[in-house]
């Protein structure tokens, strides 16, 4: 009974805040008459429209009358991607909090992973603690057939990871799992948004970012080693190893390719036994004018390799283990090169 009681209490509140709104931006057309057909016409809308979303599966209905059919009738209304309210106020979104005033009720969006995020209190406000903010999703702008996804949460959050997805018969389903830790790496890559100063350090940030997590990738899921290629054979006649062109992967995870067929001759002075080792290599290349100076800086980086003569495998990645017979040096059999898996 307490709990039908409230429920009506709720309904009835409707017509006041409906009549505050409708006063606000059409005093003309609703007056203090509670049986206004106009009123009533609004009430049996905001209803039905209510209902529909409902039936999407986006609408909470554990949330007080008036929040769900504000956030029923945003949701068909608004065509943004993504509206924030807080305590029933809408929020603008920017692009960065960075000039703005520690009242300005503002909030970003990473339109890569969603994420919305408030001021610190200094560039933006922070919503107050206690508060209750709503979050609607929207896909495709509001045309026929897009998705849309309400969410409402106190503030501050609770630590918990939530996801959200769309099941069959059009309803939507919420898991919550408790965040028990959260760990960093470190690495960092640089955001862009339009409007940003580029540097320099910037970019180099962006390839070397890319680099390590494609050497990290290379190095602990194939390990170190020849990937293909890269056979060694020796000639009697004129005393020289030769080295066909392939691909392998240092102890870095770093991609040594050798292009083309080599040939080399080893020195008579080397340690017996050798091993023929690749080793990572890169010089800068294409010089161009800087314009503040007048000099030249390298405008490209070429990777390439060496091959050297060492007296341990340990300084790359050994292809060859060779042993000195009479005046000529002769490929081991008995070694086998690491192979990259």
């Amino acid at each position: 009974m307490h709990a039908m009681i409230a429920r009506m209490r709720d309904w009835l509140t409707l017509p006041d805040a409906l009549a505050r709104t409708m006063n606000a931006h059409a005093p003309g057309w609703t007056d203090r008459n509670d049986a206004d057909p106009g009123f009533s016409m609004l009430e049996m809308l905001a209803f039905l429209s209510e209902g529909l979303l409902f039936h999407r599966g986006v609408v909470d209905r554990g949330a007080p009358a008036a929040s769900r059919i504000v956030d029923a009738l945003q949701a068909y209304e608004d065509d943004e991607p993504v509206a924030v309210c807080v305590n029933g106020e809408r929020w603008q979104r920017v692009e960065t909090v960075v000039g703005m005033g520690s009242d300005a009720h503002v909030f970003t969006l990473d339109p890569a992973t969603g994420l919305v995020a408030f001021g610190d209190g200094l560039h933006g406000k922070r919503p107050a603690s206690g508060s209750t903010i709503s979050v609607r999703y929207r896909e495709r702008g509001g045309r026929l057939g897009d998705t849309s996804i309400a969410v409402r949460t106190g503030w501050p959050l609770p630590h918990r990871g939530y996801l959200i997805s769309l099941r069959e018969d059009g309803t939507t389903r919420m898991e919550a799992c408790v965040i028990l830790h959260e760990g960093w790496s470190g690495a960092r890559r640089p955001r862009f948004f339009s409007g940003r100063l580029l540097t320099a350090d910037d970019l180099g940030e962006e390839q070397n970012y890319h680099l390590a997590t494609h050497r990290r990738h290379l190095r602990t899921l194939h390990g170190s080693g020849i990937v293909h290629g890269l056979e060694v054979t020796d000639d009697t006649s004129s005393g020289t190893l030769a080295i066909e062109p392939g691909l392998a992967i240092d102890a870095l995870g770093r991609e040594i390719a050798l292009a083309e067929r080599a040939m080399i001759v080893i020195p008579s002075k080397s340690p017996n036994p050798a091993w023929i080792v690749l080793e990572y290599a890169e010089r800068l290349v294409d010089p161009v004018p800087v314009p503040t100076d007048g000099t030249t800086e390298p405008s490209r980086i070429e990777e390439g390799c060496r091959v050297v003569v060492a007296p341990s495998a340990d300084s790359g990645v050994a292809v060859a283990r060779v042993v000195r017979k009479g005046d000529g040096w002769r490929v081991d059999p008995s070694f086998g090169p690491d192979r990259a898996h």
